[in-house]
């Protein structure tokens, strides 16, 4: 069986950013609340890390079944 690619702690966040690429992405005359857009910035500062780890630990332990 395959590793996780990502840990489930970063999970909860990677959503947030998810729902709020979705809505931005489909809203093209809006204001943006700058709370909203902080916190997603603080998001992606929490995650950017350790998804980073996980994709190169994936990728090696992968890589090293073959």
């Amino acid at each position: 069986m395959r590793p996780a690619l990502l840990p489930a702690a970063v999970l909860p966040a990677l959503h947030e950013l998810r729902k709020f690429r979705r809505f931005f992405r489909n809203a093209y005359v809006l204001q943006l609340d700058p709370a909203k857009v902080r916190a997603r910035v603080r998001d992606l500062e929490v995650v950017a890390g350790p998804v980073a780890e996980s994709l190169e630990r994936f990728v090696q332990e992968v890589a090293g079944d073959r």
